[in-house]
């Protein structure tokens, strides 16, 4: 119990709201059949899943300006010295 209170001391507002989310959604999720517990486990899949290809399209995306912005700087005479070392 004492850890229980040195967190919800610790607690933001925010926090309490996405705790408060959370329950609300949890005593939704309780009351649905096993037929729509594997439907909505499908879509949350698929909502995860669509997040990860944002997420790598946009890290692809820098590395290619990194790419581009690397090679003006370091693709030089001057700095291919280096190359050779």
């Amino acid at each position: 119990m004492p850890q229980t209170k040195a967190r919800e001391m610790q607690e933001t507002p925010r926090d309490a709201q996405a705790r408060e989310r959370e329950s609300f959604v949890l005593k939704k999720i309780r009351r649905l059949s096993a037929d729509q517990l594997t439907q909505l486990a499908v879509i949350i899949d698929e909502m995860v899943g669509a997040r990860e290809k944002t997420n790598e399209a946009f890290l692809n995306a820098l590395t290619q300006m990194s790419d581009e912005s690397f090679r003006r700087i370091w693709g030089n005479p001057r700095d291919a010295e280096y190359d050779n070392l």
